[in-house]
């Protein structure tokens, strides 16, 4: 699943930081980087193409804990 414009933009800053990163050979903070947008939202980068993409099995996985940790809040699990 590819990154529509729409998602680019509201993460811009952190993709920014990627590409600026890639560039300089910053590669400590790159990692970090990448570990935050692929924990919090499931995107990965592909070094290959220097591309975002979203991991759908990521994404899902972190919907469904968000859901779960939600419903604990509220009192809603089982």
């Amino acid at each position: 699943m590819k990154l529509t414009k729409d998602l680019e933009e509201r993460w811009g800053l952190t993709f920014t930081n990627v590409y600026s990163r890639l560039k300089k050979e910053d590669f400590m903070h790159l990692q970090s980087d990448l570990l935050f947008l692929f924990n919090h939202y499931g995107i990965a980068f592909d070094y290959k193409t220097k591309g975002f993409f979203l991991d759908k099995r990521q994404y899902d996985l972190i919907r469904q804990n968000e859901e779960m940790e939600a419903a604990q809040l509220f009192g809603l699990s089982k």
